[in-house]
């Protein structure tokens, strides 16, 4: 089930399903939106730190994220955890301003100056702009016209500030 909403500065788990984890049932936290990069795992290690029956999974931080991707999941077994400790850990949850936070990529424009050298095949930088383009695209960025240029110092500070 998807539970992340969309709010400024990223996006961030809406704190009822937290709260629903803490009333023992499991919780599967998904994001929404476009790519992100998570911030997930300081609060998820406070949260175990709690008690061993708090069980929190995390993708690790900065990972890339895309729609309905699972970031998390939250497990609390209600029996065995004292009512005191789950007062602990949605009080923890509570003071914290953003508990799990993906955070979208800003959609930006990206420069490609490709050198070459001699001997090495047109086909073979085509195929490098290609790939790269699409990790680009992948992260909502888009690329600019790249451009070719010899694999010397001189030449590739020249299509620097011609990238400017």
């Amino acid at each position: 089930m998807s539970v992340v909403s969309r709010r400024a500065g990223g996006e961030r788990p809406d704190l009822g399903a937290l709260r629903a984890a803490l009333a023992g049932a499991e919780s599967a936290l998904a994001a929404i939106g476009p790519p992100s990069v998570a911030a997930l795992r300081a609060v998820a290690d406070e949260l175990e730190a709690v008690d061993e029956a708090l069980t929190v999974g995390t993708l690790p931080d900065y990972a890339v994220v895309a729609p309905k991707d699972l970031v998390a999941t939250i497990k609390i077994i209600p029996f065995a955890v004292p009512g005191k400790m789950l007062s602990v850990a949605e009080a923890l949850l509570r003071q914290s301003t953003s508990p799990l936070t993906l955070h979208p990529f800003h959609h930006l424009r990206v420069g490609l100056v490709a050198t070459e050298l001699p001997g090495l095949k047109d086909s073979t930088t085509d195929k490098t702009i290609a790939v790269t383009e699409q990790r680009v695209i992948g992260l909502t960025g888009a690329l600019l016209p790249p451009l070719r240029c010899a694999h010397e110092a001189d030449a590739v500070s020249a299509a620097l500030r011609r990238k400017r």
